[in-house]
């Protein structure tokens, strides 16, 4: 990878669960606790790009979904058989991570690739193309999944993009609107959408509403330095980000 390992660790249960990519060990699953490898993942030899695996609690086949080289792979979370896959035509660097929801995953990349819904069988072994839609290209930061629609930022260029929201059902937007000019991450709290400008390091609360892009306030990082890249978190009421150096946390608690 010519960018370095990026990718959060996938935690189901008693599996970590990660992605090393190659002939061996496309993806592999770990007890947690002593390390030991559990399973390597079987039928599948492609190597690991930038995204995170995730958990799709498919009822028949609970799998772990990732996004492989060209390929996005199902596999089961059991013993990592590969259940099924989708051809992902494009760049092989595909930093974002597929969206489960409902029995269907959403995958994206940006470079002006697309973003497509793919809808899992009722084996959890075979997977249909719902939609497809060129301009939801998101490049990073994640897209998130809210009250029937898709949130994230499309990618113009490696430094413009638009924050965007498209119909979970149809790919259809709701919104393509310029801030800032550029893209960047974006995460969900309490109804609000926290989007992270990816170089002048403002945060806009966004209000979660498909009707449009209405922002509440705005406030800027000014710790540390490089582009803000990296993914925002939030837990118990505690927004974290990191900044090259720096780490920062904020209350965002509702008073």
């Amino acid at each position: 990878m010519a960018w370095g390992v990026s990718e959060s660790v996938l935690v189901v249960g008693d599996l970590a669960i990660c992605t090393p990519g190659g002939a061996l060990a496309s993806v592999a699953a770990y007890n947690k606790t002593t390390g030991k490898l559990v399973w390597s993942s079987k039928g599948l030899t492609k190597k690991a790009t930038y995204s995170s695996a995730i958990y799709a609690p498919h009822t028949r086949k609970p799998q772990v979904v990732q996004i492989v080289d060209d390929v996005v792979a199902g596999l089961d979370i059991r013993n990592g058989e590969t259940l099924w896959t989708y051809p992902f035509e494009g760049k092989d660097i595909n930093p974002v991570s597929p969206v489960w929801y409902d029995g269907s995953i959403f995958v994206t990349s940006g470079y002006n690739d697309f973003g497509a819904l793919l809808k899992l069988d009722e084996t959890g072994t075979k997977v249909t193309q719902v939609w497809r839609n060129n301009e939801f290209d998101n490049h990073h930061g994640g897209v998130l999944y809210h009250d029937g629609y898709l949130y994230g930022s499309n990618w113009l260029s490696n430094s413009k993009g638009n924050w965007v929201c498209a119909d979970w059902k149809t790919g259809t937007f709701s919104y393509d609107t310029s801030w800032n000019n550029e893209k960047g991450p974006i995460i969900y709290a309490d109804g609000m959408l926290y989007c992270y400008s990816e170089r002048t390091g403002d945060f806009a609360l966004v209000k979660a509403d498909p009707k449009g892009f209405e922002i509440v306030s705005e406030f800027r990082i000014t710790k540390g330095s490089g582009e803000h890249w990296a993914h925002p978190a939030i837990s118990d009421g505690i927004l974290y980000v990191r900044h090259g150096e720096s780490l920062m946390a904020f209350d965002i608690k509702k008073r």
